[in-house]
């Protein structure tokens, strides 16, 4: 069971299984049940909030498009995560044991690379970044959580869900910031970039096309799983090589960028859902 909450506002999506069975939002929202009466909500609404917030089998997770939360039963959210994660061509599981091996040949690699690069990375990045490997070494893994996506309906009886990995956590978060930076002037270059929807809704309102035009569209089907990663890192690597003077930004070496996105993005991510890695 999958309901939308329409008169709740946006709350922090969950990561992996450290759900709040209530959320700070709903929490400060139905308070006023045991205070005086809110202004902002009918009856019917306050004792809405309160038998939810009172329910230990309901979890709050976020939905797609920034549409709000919405409630689902702990073993419908687990059952779908498992959906996506069930899918061998995409996910390998891991031990506990063999995942923290992994992260820590990957806290390796970050260390070897600061070295290498830090006269481009720079100084206070270079710190920045060690810190950050510090502060998240006690959990050092990305974590998986799902967006339900209520705007296109149930699909065999389903609500689909976007899966999703937050690195904020991850050893590699900092280093992600930085290679975002380097590379978003190599982004905004690019003659197919657009900012967000409203560019792209502007751009499109402002073409003239004959009137006999036919406008096509096409949606990809779980399009980041579904990436050759070899082959789009070496077109990216060459790229970036061949267009390095064209792109020097803050002592922009392509290398560092090149070796970080080998290392930690485009090829695995190491995450976790609850206890499960």
């Amino acid at each position: 069971m999958l309901n939308p909450i329409g008169i709740l506002p946006n709350v922090t999506s969950p990561i992996g299984l450290a759900f709040a069975l209530a959320g700070s939002s709903i929490e400060s929202n139905a308070s006023s049940v045991n205070a005086k009466p809110n202004p902002t909500f009918s009856p019917h609404q306050e004792a809405l909030l309160k038998s939810l917030r009172e329910d230990p089998l309901l979890l709050f997770p976020e939905t797609d498009k920034g549409l709000g939360p919405c409630s689902v039963t702990f073993d419908q959210y687990v059952e779908d995560c498992l959906i996506h994660l069930r899918n061998q061509q995409c996910y390998t599981r891991l031990s506990e044991e063999e995942a923290m091996a992994e992260v820590v040949l990957l806290e390796d690699k970050i260390e070897k690379w600061l070295d290498k690069h830090e006269l481009t990375i720079g100084r206070m990045a270079t710190k920045y970044i060690r810190k950050h490997l510090g502060a998240n070494r006690k959990s050092p893994f990305s974590q998986f959580y799902i967006l339900y996506k209520i705007h296109k309906g149930q699909k065999n009886g389903r609500w689909p869900t976007r899966p999703v990995c937050s690195d904020v956590t991850s050893l590699t978060h900092a280093v992600g910031k930085w290679v975002n930076e380097m590379l978003t002037p190599v982004q905004q270059a690019q003659e197919s970039y657009f900012q967000d929807s409203f560019a792209l809704k502007k751009m499109l309102d402002e073409m003239e096309v004959p009137p006999n035009a036919l406008l096509f569209t096409s949606d990809a089907t779980a399009m980041y799983t579904n990436i050759r990663t070899e082959p789009a890192l070496e077109k990216i690597s060459e790229y970036l090589r061949e267009n390095a003077k064209a792109f020097n930004h803050n002592k922009f070496d392509t290398e560092a960028p090149i070796a970080a996105l080998h290392f930690g993005f485009l090829k695995i991510i190491f995450f976790k859902l609850g206890d499960t890695f």
